[in-house]
């Protein structure tokens, strides 16, 4: 794998103010032998200007079209692509040195898989660190735990082989912008076996303009009325996963929602619905206690549970 070249996917829309820091990240891997491909999706601010300084670097091609959906933006590059594994990184996010080092070792010690991701941390506007989430390693078939909600891939951490694309199909232009990452990650894992590195090498920006909080309830409808029947009945995913699997994912769903409302009332609806999709779900319970309990108490509780 060590010798392999990575084809790196970067679609950009408007994002003046975070694509150099993005493809800084890139230059700046341990691991050197990658070609970078930015598709520049038709932007109307001054994002070409801010690449263009950075082709001066023979690894680094642009690609501009007409607005036409990230997506098919995707698909272009893929289509582009030299290398036999593909790496993607969204124009607003980042990826720390070592990032493209440490999957090659392990898609190298594992060559059975087809997809491998890390964890993430946010940033906000700034740069600056919000939360890290680090995880523990995952390996194995992944449809299960991905229908569950218990397995991530956050789309800018996937490292993919080529080849995959021509087995499990490209990103579906129907539903762009709408967990098309989570619809290939779906369709890929009926042929794969996943790695998922527990340890933090991206950093995922959350940014009020960024598409996935505008769109937040329509990607979860996309996800449990489209995305989810057509993979288990059109895929043949149905043959992995059971219906426990696909309440527990509607449960998160709906306990995601009830986080996103500013009124109790509505926050409590949400929750009771989560409560009657998956009764067993433990975050639910969690966020019960938290909105009935004194914060006093919650301190005290969580002090004993530390000690435990």
């Amino acid at each position: 794998m060590a010798e392999d070249l990575i084809s790196v996917i970067m679609p950009a829309y408007n994002v003046q103010a975070y694509i150099s820091q993005a493809i800084e990240s890139v230059i700046q891997q341990s691991l050197t032998n990658w070609e970078l491909i930015i598709v520049d999706d038709g932007s109307r601010d001054n994002t070409r200007d801010r690449i263009v300084p950075f082709l001066k670097d023979k690894r680094i091609r642009l690609v501009t079209r007409e607005n036409s959906g990230v997506s098919r933006a995707r698909n272009c590059a893929i289509q582009r692509a030299s290398g036999n594994w593909i790496a993607f990184l969204d124009a607003d996010d980042r990826w720390l040195p070592d990032k493209l080092e440490i999957q090659t070792a392990v898609v190298g010690k594992y060559p059975e898989v087809g997809v491998c991701g890390t964890s993430l941390e946010t940033i906000g506007r700034d740069g600056r660190v919000i939360h890290s989430f680090p995880s523990k390693d995952f390996f194995g078939h992944a449809s299960r735990p991905l229908v569950a909600g218990l397995l991530s891939i956050p789309l800018s951490s996937g490292l993919v082989r080529k080849d995959l694309f021509d087995s499990a199909g490209y990103f579906d232009e129907r539903i762009s912008s709408y967990s098309e990452d989570y619809d290939f990650w779906l369709r890929a894992s009926l042929i794969c076996p996943f790695y998922r590195i527990g340890k933090v090498l991206i950093q995922y920006r959350v940014d009020i303009d960024n598409t996935s909080h505008r769109i937040g309830d329509k990607r979860r409808d996309i996800v449990l009325n489209v995305i989810i029947p057509r993979f288990l009945k059109e895929y043949g995913g149905s043959k992995y996963v059971k219906p426990h699997h696909v309440r527990r994912l509607r449960s998160s769903s709906y306990l995601n929602r009830a986080a996103e409302q500013k009124r109790l009332a509505w926050r409590l609806l949400w929750l009771f619905r989560s409560l009657g999709s998956c009764p067993w779900n433990p975050a639910v319970w969690q966020t019960f206690l938290s909105l009935l309990l004194p914060k006093r108490l919650r301190c005290m509780l969580k002090r004993v549970l530390q000690r435990k």
